[in-house]
């Protein structure tokens, strides 16, 4: 327990780090700083590892939200409450809200909007999506009447069990097709490939970094990345 939660809690510092950044660069227009560097660079001190330091729309799955859970309730029990480990919580449960912050900032009312979700699972190479960020993101669109239009090479099934008025689409052309916005919230190789030989021009919160970082500042993208919080170009 003790382990997951701290490896949580390295998460729900570099988001907040990226939030105070994403402040930072909002009141000083001609300098940006990108907080994937900060935490670069703080990774390379052994005592901190750049494992689990990557800032994004949040961890999910079964373990560390269980285990969090488990650890604060027994020190409740024990009436030593762990106030970082609610404050993990609270911050992780924030993060995919904020991605839906910044769509609206981009394109405004989501009513009747085409928004595509690449990425359902709460991590590649998995079809679970107990606790994944997606869920979150999808009631969020769902309740201004937004159209879904989801992608995801193996979480489909257990997403459309759950959401069955989404629109799933088997391939990531045929999402972006049917999108005019997205958000990237799981960091599945086949986005990087995909993004390497096409630069979609509609807007896109790219909530794990996967867009090629070299392609946000040539001037010709419409992406967001919502943890730089850049504009949109």
């Amino acid at each position: 327990y003790a382990s997951n939660s701290f490896l949580a809690l390295k998460i729900s510092f570099a988001n907040e780090l990226a939030n105070v950044v994403d402040h930072f660069n909002l009141t000083q227009p001609f300098t940006k700083v990108n907080v994937d560097d900060i935490t670069e660079i703080m990774g390379m001190d052994h005592r901190i590892s750049p494992a689990f330091f990557r800032s994004g729309v949040g961890y999910g799955g079964s373990c560390f939200p269980k285990d969090i859970k488990a650890l604060s309730h027994f020190a409740r029990e024990l009436k030593s409450p762990m106030h970082l480990l609610e404050k993990t919580t609270e911050v992780n449960a924030y993060q995919p809200i904020k991605a839906i912050e910044h769509l609206i900032d981009v394109i405004g009312d989501l009513t009747n909007r085409d928004v595509g979700i690449f990425g359902l699972s709460f991590k590649p190479h998995t079809e679970d999506i107990r606790e994944a960020p997606a869920k979150t993101i999808i009631n969020e669109l769902l309740s201004p009447h937004a159209n879904v239009h989801c992608w995801d090479p193996k979480a489909e099934p257990s997403m459309a069990i759950e959401f069955p008025s989404l629109c799933y689409h088997h391939t990531i052309p045929d999402t972006f097709e049917h999108a005019d916005s997205a958000i990237i919230v799981t960091d599945w190789p086949e986005l990087k490939d995909y993004f390497v030989n096409y630069k979609p021009t509609i807007p896109i919160i790219d909530g794990r970094g996967v867009y090629p970082e070299a392609d946000r500042s040539i001037g010709r993208t419409k992406v967001k990345d919502f943890v730089k919080l850049q504009n949109i170009r």
